[in-house]
């Protein structure tokens, strides 16, 4: 009886630090987001709050794919990533390097996450480059490629 008394104590004092945290606005870890990948989109929010941010990635469709994650440099826009990608060229002048990669095979969702710290008024990208076959176009050429603005 004295140890279920203690832990409900120890429970509720827990709980209470919890709250306390929470309402003074201290940060109580990252903020969680899954990108779901389907043949040939992402759907993920298209604006996110600014701090640290776990990435997970759940793979809908019926096609291995990919959500890299990258950071657009200034003055670019997702107009010049699209075409890009479309013409198959790198898009490495137009973005900052990859801050992650997670992959899953179809149906799948990825066991790790992607730590990442957004940046108020930065923009980001998320890209698949996998190929179905060796002669057909990349995720991101039919249109794989999702972008994420940062409040």
């Amino acid at each position: 009886m004295m140890k279920r008394l203690r832990s409900q104590r120890h429970t509720t004092t827990i709980l209470a630090f919890g709250a306390w945290c929470a309402a003074c606005g201290a940060p109580v870890g990252p903020q969680e987001v899954l990108v779901e990948g389907t043949e040939y989109t992402f759907h993920a929010p298209d604006s996110l709050a600014a701090g640290p941010t776990a990435f997970a990635f759940t793979n809908r469709g019926r096609q291995r794919h990919e959500v890299k994650i990258v950071g657009l440099k200034a003055g670019v826009t997702m107009a010049q990533v699209q075409e890009a990608a479309k013409a198959d060229l790198p898009l490495g002048e137009l973005t900052e390097p990859t801050s992650g990669i997670l992959t899953a095979g179809p149906g799948a969702t990825t066991p790790g996450r992607i730590l990442v710290t957004l940046h108020a008024g930065r923009r980001y990208v998320l890209v698949c480059g996998f190929q179905d076959t060796e002669d057909a176009p990349t995720h991101d050429q039919l249109g794989m490629v999702h972008e994420i603005r940062v409040y």
